[in-house]
């Protein structure tokens, strides 16, 4: 697995905007379920609050936005 995240301070509120893009060296359909779409992510991510598919790219592949609760 290799990933890549970056992050910048947010101009709409406290806080970090974080971007994070990886490849997993797997059976797709073996994964896909544990990355989109819901209720498996709900399972070990809790401060999930949604989850928008931007575009789709080719057959198995998307742009997606997740949006987290924040911590204070």
């Amino acid at each position: 697995t290799d990933v890549m995240v970056w992050r910048k301070s947010s101009e709409e509120f406290h806080g970090y905007l974080h971007k994070a893009q990886g490849m997993v060296d797997d059976n797709p359909n073996r994964i896909v379920d544990y990355i989109r779409p819901w209720p498996y992510q709900l399972d070990w991510d809790s401060l999930m609050t949604s989850m928008d598919i931007i575009e789709t790219l080719d057959q198995g592949c998307c742009v997606m936005k997740y949006m987290t609760a924040g911590q204070l």
